[in-house]
């Protein structure tokens, strides 16, 4: 009788290409012969490294497994010793929305135009690109900017909620658009639309907060459009702050604060809620949600919050570049400021760890609508207190602004670093890789510039403790980080950073005049 082991080592190279890990790594333990075939394989070498770092391989080329291979492992090694392959400085106007979508920038130049930049990369093969997009507006009018490169889409909020829609690259009405312009509608009754801000896209859909004026109970308006077709889906109203962000095509995850000083992260179908509303608006904590997550009680009743995400879609440059991040790989921020504060609480969650706790829950017929903290924090997520909340992901790594003093696990401050500067660290979640690095710290095999944390506190800072308190929280969500040397920094103290798919930006307005600002581009 013919055994595996009795295969052609090509044959069997091809059904372990089509294996999860997991399988392949337990295959290498069953014989020799296993071990030999996947250590020997330059295809399945390459689709284990792709994992380390989220990727997904792209479209089929002219390059081999193993020239794919040698890039991504120059672009990982790159990263990891911080030293950059191409850098650029230029000036531009200070506005609120710098954007930073994979690997395009968008900015407003001291001419007055938009300018986008299509960010090269070395390792992946992308080339630079910046062209000039002339959206005949006022400077002054841009209330809000969104770029979608994989659609060609250039979306521009105007005073008192009017959307334009355009072509990213050409700055003419947008071609699959029925309308140029929408206009955003929440009803009659309500108070004017102030700004219309927070603009996302995935896929047909287009999301937005309306912020009303001071003289009416409800603040905040989420509406939801299909944006070629120029219809309106969704309307969900509120009277608190909130957040929200695309978790897929269908659907949408919306924060809020409750009662008890907790934030509750809600789960919502897009179909279902039209089916049961159509546009008519619903309240936020009364809206249909499939799945509610508890936070633990934070130190403030947050005044205002946002949650910050990598793109849901990547432009696809063509058979030249040979990997992609993955989709599903994708890290949410969400950030939590209280009233007055200089600090901020912080959420680290994976997509991943939102998704299963409904997916799976409702396979087996015990979906519950509402969990507190105790019951899915140890699905994987990271709380904790940072200065300054500065947060921009993408593909699972995450800039983190840290210190000068982090809360340890006994909830008592500690100095990281002496001098008290801030230090600017990325941090990859990617969760292969975060257990590869542990392996390679037992052969000693890692770089000295890598390190490793997988335990996040959440505690009080700079004041003294209430009686009831309770001692910090514990979060744990393993992570690789790296920090950025001072001497790439131009400013010890940025006033943002932003992370692309092989690039970091650094802006820093110009002391001498607060309309003028400078960005940094570093890639890969």
């Amino acid at each position: 009788m013919v055994g595996f082991n009795d295969l052609p080592p090509e044959l069997i190279e091809k059904i372990l290409l089509d294996s999860d890990l997991q399988s392949v790594a337990r295959c290498r333990q069953v014989s020799k012969q296993l071990n030999l075939v996947v250590s020997q394989s330059t295809a399945i070498q390459y689709k284990n490294e792709l994992a380390l770092d989220a990727f997904e391989d792209g479209p089929p080329s002219k390059l081999t497994p193993g020239e794919r291979l040698d890039r991504l492992q120059r672009r990982r090694k790159a990263w990891q010793a911080m030293k950059p392959l191409h850098t650029r400085t230029f000036t531009g106007q200070t506005t609120w929305w710098k954007k930073l979508y994979g690997d395009h920038l968008i900015w407003l130049g001291l001419d007055g135009y938009l300018h986008v930049m299509q960010i090269p990369s070395v390792c992946r093969g992308i080339p630079e690109k910046e062209w000039t997009v002339d959206v005949k507006i006022a400077p002054e009018d841009l209330e809000d900017v969104l770029i979608d490169p994989a659609q060609d889409l250039l979306v521009i909020s105007q005073n008192h909620g009017k959307l334009t829609l355009l072509s990213m690259t050409t700055g003419d009405a947008h071609p699959a658009a029925r309308k140029a312009e929408l206009s955003v509608d929440i009803g009659s009754g309500y108070s004017l639309i102030v700004a219309f801000e927070r603009i996302s896209v995935f896929g047909d859909y287009l999301g937005g907060i309306a912020s009303l004026d001071h003289m009416t109970k409800i603040k905040k308006v989420f509406v939801l459009y299909e944006w070629k077709t120029g219809k309106m889906v969704v309307q969900i109203n509120s009277t608190t702050q909130f957040g929200y962000a695309f978790l897929t095509e269908n659907y949408l995850l919306f924060t809020y604060s409750s009662h008890d000083q907790a934030v509750i992260l809600s789960v919502v179908d897009i179909h279902a809620l039209h089916e049961e509303h159509g546009v008519e608006a619903v309240f936020l904590p009364y809206s249909p949600s499939v799945c509610r997550l508890q936070s633990p009680k934070l130190r403030f009743s947050p005044s205002e919050i946002s949650i910050e995400t990598s793109p849901s879609q990547r432009k696809l440059h063509g058979p030249s570049v040979p990997f992609y991040p993955s989709s599903t790989g994708r890290i949410l921020a969400i950030v939590m400021h209280g009233q007055g504060e200089s600090i901020s609480s912080t959420f680290i969650v994976p997509l991943s760890t939102i998704l299963g706790q409904f997916t799976t829950k409702a396979a087996t017929g015990e979906q519950k609508r509402l969990l507190t903290w105790e019951e899915w924090s140890d699905s994987g997520c990271g709380l904790f207190i940072a200065p300054f909340g500065g947060f921009w992901t993408v593909s699972g790594m995450t800039t983190i602004m840290e210190g000068p003093s982090y809360i340890d696990a006994a909830g008592e401050e500690r100095s990281e670093r002496p001098d008290g500067d801030l230090s600017l660290f990325l941090y990859d979640f990617a969760p292969f890789g975060a257990r590869k690095y542990c392996r390679d710290v037992k052969s000693g095999n890692v770089l000295s510039t890598m390190q490793y944390r997988d335990t996040f506190v959440h505690g009080l800072v700079g004041f003294g403790k209430p009686k009831n308190y309770p001692g910090p929280t514990l979060t744990k969500l393993p992570a690789r980080r790296v920090e950025v040397p001072e001497g790439l920094m131009p400013n010890s103290n940025p006033s943002e950073v932003l992370i692309g798919d092989d690039c970091f930006v650094f802006v820093n307005e110009d002391r001498d005049d607060s309309d003028i600002c400078e960005y940094e581009v570093m890639s890969f």
